[in-house]
């Protein structure tokens, strides 16, 4: 059983630096470079390039922050610290970069509406992207108020130990 515990761990930490990289090489190369494509393929996007960097880099940004707190959480795991008060703050960062997420995705919608260009596909596309972030976020804080009691409890065992 603890090396079956061992390989899922490793498998996981690879696949989430693999994730990691990713995301990072595509913030820095692929999101400037499809800004660019926009940019000249549509001429409603014409001037805004920038703009389209800052709302493609927000949920990218966001994402690798995400799997880098699932990082930390899942090596507070293995070191046997998740509980502790000390892994408050990790979660509380992980339940407002997903929060904050969703919001990339409204953010995106409401450009793309007051640019008159947002089909009803990409409308769909975006609010289910929001609404499963926001689920995420919401169900990361239930699970930071369960860890707060179990490490209550935790601590009451020790007291009476």
């Amino acid at each position: 059983m603890e090396k079956s515990k061992r390989v899922v761990e490793l498998t996981a930490s690879i696949v989430l630096w693999a994730l990691v990289l990713i995301g990072s090489f595509g913030l820095i190369v692929l999101v400037p470079a499809l800004a660019g494509e926009l940019t000249d393929e549509f001429s409603e996007y014409q001037f805004d390039f920038a703009i389209l960097v800052l709302l493609l880099g927000i949920p990218v940004g966001l994402g690798v922050a995400i799997l880098g707190l699932i990082l930390v959480l899942l090596r507070r795991i293995k070191l046997d610290k998740m509980l502790a008060p000390t892994s408050y703050g990790p979660i509380r960062w992980l339940v407002r970069t997903s929060a904050a997420l969703a919001g990339s995705f409204v953010l995106i919608g409401i450009w793309l509406t007051l640019k008159n260009t947002l089909p009803p596909v990409i409308l769909i596309v975006l609010s289910v992207f929001a609404l499963v972030s926001l689920a995420v976020s919401l169900v990361t804080r239930v699970l930071l108020g369960l860890l707060r009691k179990a490490v209550a409890h935790s601590d009451e065992l020790s007291e009476v130990i």
